[in-house]
């Protein structure tokens, strides 16, 4: 299994991160507990994560990694606990879901739509400042702009998860929250986004992240839910 390790310095591409540097943030979560079929996935689990970190989800299949990767996007509910956003819980934050970037075990792509169009929605639907430009940029590194105007449904499982994770990087937001992102991705690919995530948190971006892939970093926490530890 491929390991991999955190790389210093400025990427190949860095230029369009330079005006995505983020101020200081902070997501909260205290006390948070989730039952399935009357038994506890999680109990009581309390997260800190601030600006340049990355949270790591682990645990066996069916230990509440997704479920809990939702719960922190604010996509499901926890029966117990809170999590806040500078301060405020997210439920009634004006500012966290225009601060995140969610992306699940779906690519969530429209098939019947070219990878253009695909990205260019996806950012008008966040606001995103990238300009067209950056979008050539990341698709270049992606291996995408040979297919840019293909449907997504002619394409590999590979090729529509860059066009997802390209997507999740254009937007521009200051917190990552992804689903084992790397699936279906060769090596190289891997490497590329790798990159991409590292010069994230370089300027100060948060990651929240289920893989089954073993990362280094050094601001890295873990927490794997097959025991309920965070460390």
């Amino acid at each position: 299994m491929q390991t991999i390790a955190y790389i210093k310095g400025k990427c190949k591409y860095a230029s369009i991160f330079e005006a995505k540097e983020f101020v200081d943030m902070a997501l909260i979560a205290k006390n948070l507990s989730f039952t399935r079929a009357n038994k506890y996935l999680f109990r009581n689990l309390n997260i800190s994560l601030s600006a340049g970190e990355i949270l790591c989800i682990r645990g066996l299949n069916g230990s509440g990694k997704t479920t809990l990767l939702k719960i922190l996007a604010g996509l499901m509910l926890a029966d117990k606990g809170e999590v806040s956003w500078q301060s405020t819980a997210i439920s009634q934050s004006e500012h966290y879901r225009d601060s995140l970037s969610y992306l699940g075990h779906k690519d969530g792509l429209k098939l019947g739509l070219s990878v253009k169009e695909n990205i260019n929605i996806q950012l008008a639907l966040s606001n995103s400042h990238s300009t067209p430009e950056d979008i050539s940029q990341v698709c270049k590194r992606f291996g995408l702009l040979q297919h840019a105007s293909l449907p997504c449904h002619q394409l590999s499982a590979g090729l529509k998860r860059k066009v997802a994770l390209g997507a999740i990087v254009l937007k521009g937001k200051p917190l990552w929250i992804l689903d084992e992102p790397f699936t279906s991705l060769d090596n190289k690919s891997i490497d590329i986004f790798y990159e991409m995530l590292t010069q994230h948190l370089t300027n100060n971006g948060m990651v929240i992240m289920v893989s089954h892939i073993p990362m280094s970093y050094d601001a890295r926490k873990v927490i794997d839910l097959s025991v309920n530890e965070v460390h």
